[in-house]
């Protein structure tokens, strides 16, 4: 079976705006020092997406960007766990047991440690230091009503449903709860929602098992949706894309009541065991969480390296590192290339109090397209030497669509090709998408 159409439109281009990241507690810096390029996937495979991850891009609901590491205030190193290797720590086992705890025993289960035999499905209850071995993925549905034998009485019923990604009222509601009392932003719109944690260009796909998965594990690659439901109530939301070589954690959010359980490692620990499981279910090549960004330059963003072992992605030739040699190249530099370390001396400071250079408005040419000097940025090809180069031949585009039918050929042949603003869109997309991709993939207008 051929792999879907992927369609994806470049006109967004190159951006600059405040960064979430460097601004102080609770504040939006007013100065436009975050910089990334961005392109709208009409319909993406979720092959093609993957690829994108693997060059350091990331999607906000149907829209992806790539950040622009050598001028960015904050640079983001997309990071990924290898999760049947997961080494969980005390930190993240304290949370799991506390969480099997409260659902298994209530109130009265508190300064007592529960474990759940698996084979044996009974839990078990013991006061003082817990010698008992720790089995992971056990620990991590022992709360779950599904791995629960049936003469199990939990004080509360908890279920985790993994569903394709759509809108809810109680999904909306707990996304105003979470914004409101987590982050203290002001409400958000039920557009803006569906938007942001609904929308995704990615087209589901079967997933090729070589032999029948157990019950629980999805059926097609694409997004989803993961429920956390606690007595019949939706208390937590993972917003997961589950791609051919990783589970991707898009969002996570989770009812303002719940907080006090850590509920952001339980999430992390379940996702991981999703790729895990899937891996064990005969998919060699899906065995990682993808975790978004790591961005050293921000302190509440590396909770994400606490996950072992976990790798960054070189910004530049695009492999991977342990994050342990990573760390100490990241506490000297605001940017670095793991594959190609400065020496001392060359590390490249930004004062973030003031814009970067150069100027949106001045970088806008006579047409209103964006400009920068030099376009060239890290890891990207040089956007100016793509326009002249063979391999264009081989890039597509749409050249005319009727109804549900499209006709596509190489961009070089496109009437489009001709305009000056159009041929560097192009350009610039080819650029930050690499060749191989961009050979794969149709571009639309």
């Amino acid at each position: 079976m051929s792999a879907p159409l992927s369609l994806l439109s470049p006109t967004a281009g190159l951006s600059q705006h405040p960064c979430g990241y460097c601004s102080p507690p609770g504040e939006r810096s007013a100065l436009p020092t975050s910089i990334s390029y961005g392109i709208h996937p009409r319909q993406l495979s979720c092959a093609a997406y993957q690829q994108m991850l693997d060059r350091g891009w990331r999607r906000s609901g149907a829209y992806a960007y790539k950040p622009d590491m050598g001028r960015t205030c904050c640079p983001q190193y997309t990071i990924r766990l290898e999760a049947p290797l997961l080494k969980k720590s005390k930190s993240q086992k304290q949370a799991l047991k506390a969480w099997n705890r409260f659902v298994l025993e209530g109130e009265k289960g508190k300064g007592k440690e529960v474990d759940v035999d698996m084979d044996a499905g009974k839990k078990k209850k013991h006061k003082g230091r817990d010698n008992t071995p720790f089995d992971l993925k056990a620990a991590v549905h022992a709360s779950e009503a599904a791995y629960m034998e049936q003469d199990t009485t939990p004080a509360h019923k908890f279920e985790v449903v993994l569903e394709l990604a759509s809108f809810s009222e109680d999904k909306f509601a707990l996304y105003q709860d979470y914004q409101e009392h987590v982050h203290k932003d002001e409400e958000k719109s039920s557009a803006g929602f569906k938007r942001f944690l609904c929308h995704s260009p990615l087209i589901p796909e079967p997933i090729p098992y070589p032999r029948s998965p157990p019950s629980g594990l999805p059926q097609q690659y694409g997004s989803y949706h993961q429920k956390y439901i606690f007595d019949g109530e939706l208390i937590a939301l993972g917003v997961i894309d589950i791609l051919p070589s990783c589970v991707s954690s898009v969002y996570f959010m989770y009812s303002s009541r719940f907080e006090q359980w850590g509920m952001g490692k339980i999430s992390a620990l379940r996702e991981a065991m999703l790729a895990r499981e899937m891996h064990e279910a005969g998919l060699e090549g899906l065995k990682y969480l993808y975790m978004g960004y790591y961005i050293h330059t921000c302190q509440k963003m590396r909770y994400k390296g606490d996950y072992s072992p976990s790798f960054l992605l070189d910004p530049e030739e695009y492999t991977w590192y342990p994050i342990a040699s990573c760390l100490p190249l990241l506490d000297k530099h605001r940017y670095v290339s793991f594959a190609h370390p400065p020496e001392a001396g060359e590390a490249r400071q930004i004062d973030v109090q003031k814009p970067i250079e150069p100027d949106m408005d001045e970088a806008l040419d006579e047409e209103g397209y964006y400009d920068p000097l030099p376009r060239c940025t890290a890891g990207c090809e040089d956007p100016s030497a793509i326009e002249h180069d063979t391999r264009m031949k081989e890039v597509d585009m749409v050249l005319r669509q009727q109804g549900n039918t499209v006709t596509v050929g190489p961009v070089t042949k496109s009437k489009a090709w001709r305009v000056p603003t159009i041929r560097r869109m192009l350009c610039d997309a080819v650029a930050t998408l690499g060749w191989h991709l961009s050979q794969q993939v149709v571009f639309s207008f």
